[in-house]
Order: structure tokens, then sequence, then C-alpha cells
């Protein structure tokens, strides 16, 4: 964490995915400020500071500088919003780190602001998105605590709670009709001062109607205000307007993380009102159910059948709430749903993955892979070397073949009922006017685009058998391709499964990297940016040579250069596109004592304007036979 007026000391450090360090590449970092409310991880669920400050909503540029020949830089960014905060700020620097050819590699940074050594912070004992309930009370717990949650004293505090107050205007909107406007005024509905102890929790009533609050509590010793605005009820201008058809929430917890069969589940109930409750176990079809009353808080126990070998569990927990002409009181009913976790612990095992650090392209590489906890039993596994780029860019995780099995499934029942149709005998409902028509847009027709090939690296090697030791060899030849693979390995026998990865780098005594347009147009200009890295241990002298083919005019397409052991430049090759439309193939070609590099590059040289399409359609004169003819063109 920051203190108040800290600047944020950033350090930077990248490298190629190759391994060589990102010397002389540009870095630009942005900087954003916002309330962070929840800045405490062992208080997540406790408020702090004020989320209505005024901050700015845009992010400003920070910094634009270069790494240096280590790849490495350090900089200190002034936070202007962190010199006076009323409140914990979270500061989100996203820092860019681009190639020779302009794209970009950005990842984020998040800090927070600490503005005081204590603050106070509160925390409502209801969902803040479904509001409290009106006409009840709104509880919450009130705290005192530093930046590591240490529960503190505090005297004099002054509490204030506020109920909001609207004034509506309606006015017409050429095009949309009627709109509502409204001007807020805030209504001072309770103040007191509080006194909190050391290590404790204090709790807090506050008697709502409908409408919006704000709680908030004046520190005078930090003269900062804690601020948690909420709502008691539901808004017409939110999903309350359906909330005949939406049933109220039964809020239902479960006593562990999983069960295992002949376990006890014991399930908490809080209803949202006092009914008669039906609760189930449910897959595809009724497993278990029973009936009880229920006034507040219940607990249940349901056992756990050793037949519920499945992972679409679910309990559903239905309250009725009967009406009443009298009271006028409207039926309703209310639902809540759980997953029921089975425990597949002992279904897990390692699995770890072998092989050297480094490797050159088109090596064949020994990848050892080692399950200990199937030793002795019949089990396979499967290898994937994957470039570590396109899994930045996709973000695909490690195959996790537990959570493939074993995680929740999708609850299987559909429910339906016609409470939504119940209308109240109390209140009439406004109608509601629709505007528009009831036709969708059609997708606009799309031009046929040429089909531009991109080379990625996704290797994948058929399961293999591990021995008696739970072990396997698997030699993997490495592709002419510069980077960092991920070798990720799944194994599974009858009952258990695993997986494992790690990563090894590729890495060519000479690494040639180029970065082309996506696509040109007939008559446009461009640059080739050629990256080339000596990594071979030795000072080299190499001759360069791009052709553009039939497509593609290169200036000044043949260049020698000298290159000392280490050193890395960027060539610069100017392109012309033809009169010619289709895939342009550019061929690179680099030679040196002991070197030999080949390259191709595929981009699209299309039209500069998009198709167009012109139709007519004509009467011609009458045929001899006195029929008349009708061409379109």
């Amino acid at each position: 964490m920051l203190a108040a007026g800290e600047a944020l000391r950033l350090k930077v450090d990248g490298d190629w995915l190759y391994g060589a360090p990102a010397a002389g590449n540009r870095f630009t970092a942005r900087v954003s400020v916002q309330p962070d409310v929840h800045p405490i991880v062992a208080l997540k669920d406790f408020h702090f500071g004020d989320p209505l400050a005024d901050l700015p909503k845009q992010p400003r540029d920070a910094l634009d500088d270069v790494l240096d020949d280590e790849g490495l830089l350090e900089a200190e960014i002034v936070i202007d919003e962190a010199k006076t905060p009323t409140g914990p700020l979270a500061v989100i620097v996203v820092g860019s780190l681009f190639e020779s050819g302009g794209r970009a590699v950005t990842r984020p940074l998040k800090r927070t602001i600490w503005p005081a050594a204590e603050l106070v912070g509160a925390r409502p004992l209801f969902d803040m998105d479904d509001g409290a309930d009106p006409g009840d009370n709104a509880g919450f717990e009130i705290i005192r605590s530093n930046a590591a949650g240490d529960l503190l004293a505090a005297s004099g505090l002054k509490l204030k709670l506020q109920h909001e107050l609207r004034n509506y205007n309606w006015r017409w909107v050429s095009g949309s009709g009627w709109q509502a406007d409204y001007l807020s005024k805030w209504e001072t509905v309770e103040e007191r001062d509080l006194d909190l102890k050391a290590g404790e929790r204090m709790r807090y009533d506050a008697h709502v109607r409908w409408g919006g609050y704000r709680l908030e509590i004046f520190d005078p010793t930090t003269q900062l205000t804690t601020r948690v605005p909420f709502t008691a009820g539901w808004n017409w201008y939110n999903e309350g307007q359906d909330r005949g058809s939406r049933p109220d929430k039964v809020k239902l917890a479960l006593d562990k993380a999983a069960y295992s069969a002949g376990d006890s589940v014991e399930l908490t109930i809080k209803p949202p009102h006092p009914g008669s409750a039906l609760v189930m176990v449910e897959s595809d079809q009724l497993l278990w159910q029973k009936r009880i009353d229920i006034r507040g808080e219940t607990t249940l126990r349901i056992p756990v059948d050793a037949t519920w070998n499945r992972h679409d569990l679910y309990i559903t927990t239905l309250v009725f709430r009967p009406g009443s002409a009298a009271e006028k009181i409207t039926p309703a009913r209310a639902v809540g749903v759980i997953h029921l976790p089975l425990d597949r612990k002992n279904r897990k095992v390692d699995v770890s993955v072998a092989a050297k650090d480094k490797a050159r392209p088109d090596e064949l590489v020994e990848v050892k892979l080692s399950v200990p906890a199937l030793a002795g039993k019949t089990a396979r596994i499967t290898l994937s070397a994957t470039d570590v780029g396109i899994l930045n860019l996709t973000q695909f995780a490690l195959p996790d073949p537990i959570a493939w099995f074993f995680s929740p499934r999708r609850h299987a029942i559909n429910a339906y009922d016609v409470y939504g149709r119940i209308i109240e005998s109390l209140d009439g409902l406004q109608a509601r006017l629709r505007y528009g028509g009831d036709a969708a847009m059609l997708g606009l027709p799309q031009a046929r685009r040429p089909n531009v090939k991109v080379q990625t690296v996704d290797l994948f090697n058929a399961p293999v058998a591990l021995d008696t030791q739970g072990a396997a060899t698997i030699p993997l030849r490495l592709p002419d391709f510069n980077g960092t693979l991920r070798l990720a390995a799944v194994a599974y026998a009858e009952q258990q499964y695993g997986a494992g990865e790690r990563e090894i780098i590729v890495q060519a005594p000479l690494v040639v990297e180029a970065s082309a347009p996506r696509a040109m147009a007939s008559g446009d200009s461009a640059e080739l940016a050629l990256d080339l890295d000596n990594l071979s241990g030795a000072d080299g002298s190499y001759e360069v040579m791009v052709d553009g083919g039939e497509f593609i005019n290169v200036a000044n397409g043949k260049r020698n250069l000298k290159l000392a052991d280490g050193d890395r430049t960027t060539l610069s090759f100017p392109l012309s596109a033809r009169q010619k439309f289709g895939i342009a193939k550019v061929q690179i070609t680099v030679r040196g004592k002991d070197v030999k590099v080949d390259r191709s590059i595929e981009f699209a040289v299309r039209p500069a304007y998009p198709i167009e399409r012109r139709a007519r359609v004509e009467v011609l004169g009458a045929e001899p036979d006195g029929r008349r003819r009708c061409i379109a063109a």
C-alpha cells in the first residue's frame, strides 16, 4: 500500500519470449485512479472511504520511455489525486511494452493508497444488490482498522443516516417519448456518537423505509468520512419492476466445502419471510425432500447417499407464504438454490514435467514425465507444446481434468409457476408504454476477404502408457521457432487424473523476427521491420535479402551487416503494393557462417475501396411474337 502523497515507484523488466532482454524497446504507462471501497483482503465485506468521490474518469498518460540494455526501467509516477485523498484509492497502471513493429504487450498493475493510519469501515448485514427490507432494520457492523486489518479502538465517531427525497419531473423527448428526471435532497434521519472497543465490531441497526439511503461515519481524528450508499426495497427502474415474476431469495449456506458418501450436510436456511418450506435435493430427478415450517434462520441436516455419484446435485428450498384477504397479504414464494459439491480430492494426482531450460530450433528434446501416484497402475499421459505468445493472447490455461470431470454441472430442473400473474388487490400496477418496432436489423453483407495464414506452434503427442514407476519419456522435435513453449502434460487412469506444466525457451543462434503490415491496398507504402539478435556466442557477418514476390516491391532489399555477440539491430525495408490483389508472400533470407534462416510472411493486398454493387432493371422492346422481355444487369 502507498501512503497519502507517496509516489508510485515502478519497476519494469522486459524480455523477449526467446530469452533475450527487450533492450531499447519503448514502454508507456497510463494511470487511472478510482475509489477502493474494499482495500483489505481480511475485511473484504467492509466498506471504507467514499465511493462517490469526485475523481477523473479517464486514464492519463504517465510515462513514455525506453528500456535499458538489460531490459529494465525504473521510474516514479506522481499521483496527484493521492495528495489529499478522501478515502482508500485504487491506482491502476496499465503498461505497454512495444516491439519494433509497433505492436504492444500490455499488463496491468494495481496499488492501493491508504490515506491515514486508521480508517472506519462498515459492513452491511444484508444483500446490497437486493437492498434492505423496507419497514425493517438495516443492520451494519462498524469497525476502525489499520492497513493490516487489526481492529482498533475509537471514540467520538459521528454517525449520520440520510434518506434520499426525490422530486420528479417529466419531459417529452422527440423520438424517445416521455423521460423522467429528478432532483435529490438528503434528509438526515438519525445522528449519534459512537465509541468502539479494540478487537470488537459494533452493531448498528437503522430503521428504513422505501428509497435510497446513505450511512456516513466521520472520524474527527483523521477528518475522513466513510460513506455507504444503499437502498431499501426495489427501484422502479431496476429489475425490481418484475418483482411479481421474480421470486424472493432464500439464503442457503453449507457447513463444509465438499462431502463424501455417508456425510451429513448441515444446511443453514435464512428465509425472507416465515412460511412452509420444502427442501429438496435434485439432479435430473428428485433424490430427497423434506417439508418443514420455518419462522426464521433454521438449520437442517441432510444425509448424503452413496448413490448420489454425480456433480449436478443441487439443494433447492422453496418457502411459501399464504395469502390473507383480511390482512391484505398476497401469496408469495421464495426460492434458494445451492450446489452440493462432492469431495474428489483423492482423484487428483500430481504430474511433473522435466526438460532442459533452453533448446535450439529443430532440436530433438527429451521430455521426462512422472506421476508417482499412478505407479503400478494402468495409466496414460499426453503432452502438448504451445507457443506462450499465443497463450498470452487467448488466456488459455493449463487443462484441468479434475475441473472438467467434477466441476458443478448445470441445474437440470427448470421451474415454472404462475405467481407472477397474481395481482396485488391493494394497489394497481401502472401500464408501461413500449417504443420502437419489432424488427431486428439484418446483418450487412460481407465481402469475401483473402485468407491469410498465420504460423503458430501447437504440438500434441498422442497418449503414451506410463511404466510401472509411473514415468514416461517423450521425444519432442522442436519446430523452426523462436520463443517460449509451454509443455503441458495430462495424465489419466481409471479413477485418477492430473496435469502439470513447465516452460522451455527455444532460441536460435541468430534470431530473426519480422513485423509487417496486416494488409495493404494497391499503391500503399509501408515498412517491414526486421529484428536480428545475435545470440550465437561469437561476432558474425550476415547477408539479408527480402523479396516481395509479385505483389510487393521492396526497396533496397539486399543488405549486409555485422553483429557482435549479444547485439541486436532493427532493419527497416520500405514496401509498396503493386496493382494486384491477393495474398502477398514476402520471403526473408539471412545467410552467414553456420547460419541459414528462411522466413515467409503473408498478408493481404486488397482494393482500397469496398465492393460496390450496381443493379438496374429495364423493359426491352417487344419480340417478333409480341412478347416483352425483361433483363436485369
